[in-house]
């Protein structure tokens, strides 16, 4: 009964990064610009922890990976609940939930219901902070090179993804 929860919790936060995605894409239409809504560490880590999940569903996933996108989502929460709730952004109120708060609790959930065996290392840490450190590169590189940043004032009005 256990791994059939967890099964289903797996797919179903899967599914919803991928409603809130596709909602995204029909809600914005010409507006959405691929290049800067994949530059959103928001929706990278989404995407990283959907595949995580829907790894999940079908085998053992190392500690190590998932450990990551648990990482990922709950820096996404966090910064969401201390920074950007109640913000005035173009993202549409479904998939700025989705991304920013649901599906955080969610991977930690997962975690919590699904320890992993054998558990994360503490080295396994320096690994997971070499996303956000490239992430931080790519992003001030990238920045002057086109003329944009993620940030929650760059979604108004061409960009319109999640801040």
């Amino acid at each position: 009964m256990h791994t059939r929860v967890v099964t289903a919790l797996r797919l179903a936060s899967a599914l919803l990064v991928a409603s809130a995605e596709v909602y995204l894409v029909v809600h914005l239409g010409d507006r959405l610009v691929p290049a800067n809504h994949l530059s959103y560490f928001t929706v990278l880590s989404n995407l990283y922890a959907a595949a995580v999940l829907l790894a999940g569903v079908f085998g053992r996933v190392p500690a190590a990976v998932r450990g990551a996108a648990v990482l990922y989502l709950a820096v996404t929460g966090v910064v969401y609940v201390t920074m950007l709730r109640g913000v005035d952004v173009a993202t549409p109120a479904y998939a700025n939930v989705v991304l920013h708060a649901i599906m955080p609790v969610l991977v930690v959930v997962d975690w919590v219901l699904a320890p992993p065996r054998p558990p994360a290392r503490l080295r396994h840490a320096a690994w997971w902070l070499a996303f956000p450190v490239l992430y931080l590169g790519y992003s001030l590189v990238r920045g002057p090179l086109v003329g944009w940043y993620p940030t929650r004032s760059s979604t108004r009005p061409t960009a319109g993804t999640p801040a």
